[in-house]
């Protein structure tokens, strides 16, 4: 049930499993128009880049469509990390809040809460720990990113 909502809030026809090689798959969203990043890879004179760009920016053939920009595949890393060291700094809080959610008699949020612990002591980024507490990230047309995590949290960057 829980995928089907993402699915439907995010306007995608499948839930996909994320593979180490490629954690952020139906995770990055587009803050403008609602739609899925898909990742590219450019080439360049330094060789390939890793880039993720909203899946409605050339939906129609040699026609932009949406506006927001593409976002390197190592900001994104960055930004989870951002996200995780201000969780990080405000730990007595992040832990309040997370027993708090243990306490309460939703089997999911409970588990979800117990996967963040995880995360108040991640030094590198990490896909797969990254999958098991990120809900999603979303990418605003001016830069901003919200990073958004299972158990509610919420982070502007």
């Amino acid at each position: 049930a829980r995928r089907k909502r993402f699915r439907e809030q995010h306007k995608l026809q499948f839930y996909i499993m994320q593979k180490e090689n490629n954690p952020f798959t139906t995770k990055v969203f587009c803050a403008e128009c609602g739609s899925a990043f898909g990742r590219k890879n450019w080439t360049t004179s330094r060789g390939k880049r890793k880039v993720w760009q909203c899946n409605n920016r050339y939906r129609i053939k040699g026609q932009i469509g949406c506006l927001n920009n593409h976002i390197d595949e190592e900001m994104l890393e960055k930004a989870f990390m951002k996200a995780v060291g201000l969780l990080q700094e405000h730990r007595a809080d992040v832990v309040t809040k997370f027993k708090k959610i243990e306490q309460g008699g939703n089997l999911l949020h409970m588990h979800y809460a117990k996967q963040m612990y995880q995360i108040l002591d991640l030094d590198k980024f990490d896909g797969v720990i990254m999958n098991q507490v990120l809900d999603h990230i979303s990418i605003s047309e001016a830069g901003q990113i919200v990073v958004t995590f299972l158990e509610g949290t919420e982070v502007d960057l």
